[in-house]
């Protein structure tokens, strides 16, 4: 199975001439890419500080963030989305155009 920009790359060395699909890509996953470093930024300031504030955030604020939301649904459902990007969406993106009934172009498949 291709990856969400592997087809792109097997198209292209099917059919060199259209190259040009591989300049979709950064618009495609930008957006996500932003927001994954601004997360991972905000998460780990906190537990790579130094001081009492950097270690009690590691021994005490994280494992207590951690286990309160990963004992309910609805955080491991959100920790879920969050990591396997299925919240992110491409909409906006040349490529993601088109409605076929409840799906438009640049929309997660529904679960089957």
């Amino acid at each position: 199975m291709l990856s969400t920009s592997g087809w792109k790359l097997a198209h292209v060395f099917a059919e060199p001439r259209r190259q040009s699909l591989l300049d979709t890509y950064e618009p495609e996953r930008i957006g996500f890419a932003r927001s994954l470093v601004s997360t991972t930024d905000r998460a780990f300031t906190g537990l790579v500080g130094e001081g009492v504030a950097g270690e009690f955030t590691r021994k005490s604020v994280a494992p207590l963030v951690f286990g309160v939301a990963t004992r309910f649904s609805l955080g491991r459902h959100a920790i879920f989305r969050t990591i396997s990007q299925c919240a992110f969406t491409i909409q906006t993106v040349p490529l993601s155009q088109g409605v076929a009934g409840d799906v438009h172009g640049g929309d997660r498949l529904p679960w089957t």
